[in-house]
């Protein structure tokens, strides 16, 4: 005998279910064939892996309306009463054993899709083709089956949205992503952080024009510390070159001065500049660009620094970033770019992420921003649409040292000055919200170079005090 909710329209029903959670929604699965067909397409169309206000306990102050506006599909667990505050950083320490129960989670979906699992090919593929919205993280080294995590994502070709967080593992612990012939041709947002395979962002990118919201902050593979007798991720091998370089071309001379020495006792976090001329080509309709990478601090006022850090590959992503503002300026209307300077794990003992970054503010990679990045602005081009610029951790003002120096034990200040990116980007854009703010910095564990590990991938617990 059917029960009264069963006489129900199907679009009634189908609403009235998008009110469940998810467990819920897994059971009703379960009821009968008819109950299914309504509830499966719910629970598999848009998946989050991960705690409740997870985005809005990690994202900058300035930032949490915007994840809030997305509505994501939670229904996991009661949501906190939004009168309750409760600090980022005691969040973030609360959340840990959730976002481990989130990162099993996650290793279970993938398997579902992992070939050696298959029950039922045609099914495996009805469900991969049910799913338009992923939110997940990539830990690989945490999981014990370690599914193929990158090539199991290419079989979701109706994505319109995906959101990626990779964590470092050793490359011997995951499968390499080998390209596939089908594009994710109806994704609009793109959002990847982390150590992600190159492979894997230019085959998201490449052949799709449809994409309007790119968020990158990818970070190349980590080197640890010479000072070990076993160094924890080996850099790679010195290229050979001929004794006294000769028959080298004067092209190949100059090449020399692009190549990374990591003979440093530290080898801080470096940018990963990967997109391909033709992903560059089809990104030309976007309009939300969210850049982000680690950045070299200003050391100047210290006697030692034992810490590397890759001018190259700081000057191939600044290298990026003015490609994806020129390939797009027609079309954007919201800019955010942010840099975080990398500091050792020490500084967690003698600084906060604000005195940290004030007294490092204005390095080599300021300048090299100045020099690359900022001239895409000012040049004589139309800007149609662009309504607002974010920059994080470029500049300070008045009130970033004010509100540092209430607190601070002791005083703190720039050693240099900046050439006031604010003033001059407003002047070229009289009609854009032009506003600039501190950041956050990375901490990086020195004997094996890799970003602290922390939801946000590219920082830590110890940059939420700001």
């Amino acid at each position: 005998m059917s029960s009264i909710i069963e006489k129900l329209p199907t679009e009634l029903l189908t609403e009235i279910l998008t009110f469940l959670r998810i467990n819920d929604l897994s059971k009703t699965c379960l009821v009968s064939r008819g109950f299914q067909q309504i509830a499966e397409p719910i629970l598999w169309t848009r998946v989050e892996l991960h705690s409740p206000l997870y985005h809005e306990d990690y994202s900058y102050d300035s930032l949490r309306q915007d994840e809030v506006a997305l509505q994501r599909p939670y229904h996991q667990l009661k949501e906190v009463e939004s009168k309750v505050y409760v600090k980022p950083l005691q969040r973030f320490l609360e959340n840990q054993e959730m976002e481990r129960i989130h990162a099993d989670k996650a290793e279970k979906f993938l398997l579902v899709f992992q070939e050696n699992y298959m029950h039922n090919q045609q099914r495996v593929d009805y469900l991969a083709s049910l799913i338009k919205w992923l939110c997940l993280s990539i830990e690989s080294s945490e999981w014990e089956s370690r599914p193929d995590a990158w090539n199991i994502l290419a079989m979701f070709r109706n994505l319109e949205y995906l959101e990626v967080r990779g964590y470092w593992s050793n490359t011997e612990q995951m499968e390499p992503f080998k390209e596939s012939g089908s594009s994710m041709l109806n994704i609009h947002t793109l959002k990847l952080r982390g150590y992600i395979p190159a492979g894997f962002v230019n085959h998201v990118c490449q052949g799709v024009s449809s994409i309007t919201n790119l968020h990158l902050a990818l970070l190349d593979a980590p080197i640890g510390s010479a000072r070990y007798n076993e160094r924890e991720n080996s850099p790679p091998p010195i290229p050979e070159y001929p004794e006294g370089y000769e028959g080298m071309t004067e092209e190949e001379m100059d090449a020399l001065d692009d190549v990374e020495s990591f003979n440093g006792e530290e080898v801080a976090a470096r940018p990963l500049a990967c997109l391909s001329p033709t992903a560059l080509a089809q990104l030309s309709a976007l309009t939300h660009l969210h850049l982000c990478k680690p950045t070299e601090p200003n050391y100047s006022n210290e006697w030692w620094r034992g810490m590397y850090f890759s001018a190259p590959a700081d000057k191939r992503i600044l290298q990026e970033w003015a490609s994806l503002l020129r390939a797009s300026r027609k079309s954007l209307t919201h800019v955010r770019l942010d840099q975080r300077p990398v500091a050792s794990e020490i500084e967690l003992d003698s600084t906060d992420n604000a005195e940290f970054i004030v007294g490092h503010s204005y390095g080599p990679s300021y300048d090299r921003f100045v020099e690359i990045v900022l001239p895409i602005f000012l040049e004589d081009a139309d800007w149609p649409r662009l309504r607002s610029i974010q920059l994080f951790g470029f500049e300070l003002d008045e009130r970033d040292l004010a509100k540092v120096n209430k607190v601070s034990s002791f005083p703190i200040a720039p050693t240099r000055h900046g050439v006031d990116l604010v003033k001059q980007l407003e002047r070229k854009f009289p009609e854009a919200d032009i506003a600039s703010e501190l950041g956050r910095r990375i901490i990086m564990h020195d004997w094996s170079g890799v970003v602290g590990h922390s939801a946000d991938v590219l920082e830590d617990g110890g940059s939420f005090d700001w």
